[in-house]
């Protein structure tokens, strides 16, 4: 066999492995991101849900306790509805936070290790 036979052989062998490689890393890369997809997609969806009851819950709670500070602390109902609001405003910003800090964590970081492995690798 010729040494260039033997060559092209060789260069063969490499491009497929490397095509091997390629396909699985596209492969880990996109079941990544469906995780990543799906955390981001239930984040979302606690916000929406955390905004909605606490919208409809504070409006009924927030009319009782504003009711209810005027009657048994016998404050003026301006007093009594900016405390509640303010208290509203605290839980919400809890709930808020929560939900971000859900969002808020890096996407695909796996392949992105990959990925730079992989640039070194071809800089040399």
């Amino acid at each position: 066999m010729s040494s260039t036979s033997e060559e092209s052989g060789l260069s063969l062998r490499l491009l497929r492995a490397l095509e091997t490689l390629a396909r699985a890393h596209a492969e880990h890369a996109k079941k990544e991101a469906e995780r990543d997809l799906s955390r981001i997609i239930s984040g979302a969806i606690l916000l929406a849900i955390a905004l909605l009851l606490a919208g409809a819950a504070f409006v009924v709670l927030q009319l009782g306790a504003v009711f209810a500070l005027h009657e048994f602390a016998r404050l003026a109902w301006t007093y009594a509805a900016l405390i509640v609001a303010g208290a509203n405003t605290s839980i919400a910003l809890v709930v808020f936070l929560l939900g971000r800090a859900r969002v808020a964590r890096p996407v695909m970081t796996e392949t992105r290790r990959t990925l730079k492995q992989a640039m070194v690798v071809l800089r040399g």
